[in-house]
């Protein structure tokens, strides 16, 4: 199988770059296959997210390179109120699924939003 592109969710990219400090695109080139991760060597991403796990960018400083970078700093979220039992459920399903409670109340909304129009 070969991956041509990669559709990344807002809620993925920020998960990957806050908890482990991996760009996106050092992941497609991991999950490309093209070659190794060029910092963690990692072939899977399982291999990249145990080496990020254990590991720092800070560690790397003379291994990268300065890049320019521009930010949105408008906000893109928009905030609803939940009944207090119903977060707690969500709470509890988003952790058994090993995702946040937003992440999967995004998920959600999505999948019911998708099937009411098809």
């Amino acid at each position: 199988m070969r991956i041509r592109d990669i559709i990344w969710f807002e809620e993925v990219e920020e998960k990957i770059i806050r908890k482990h400090r991996v760009w996106p695109e050092e992941a497609e080139q991991v999950m490309e296959h093209e070659d190794r991760s060029s910092l963690s060597h990692s072939r899977s991403y399982a291999e990249l997210a145990e080496f990020w796990d254990s590991h720092d960018a800070t560690e790397f400083d003379t291994q990268t390179r300065e890049v320019e970078m521009e930010f949105d700093l408008r906000s893109r979220r928009h905030y609803i109120a939940i009944d207090p039992e119903v977060l707690s459920r969500l709470r509890e399903e988003a952790a058994a699924r090993g995702l946040s409670a937003e992440s999967l109340a995004n998920l959600w909304l999505q999948e019911r939003i998708l099937k009411q129009h098809a």
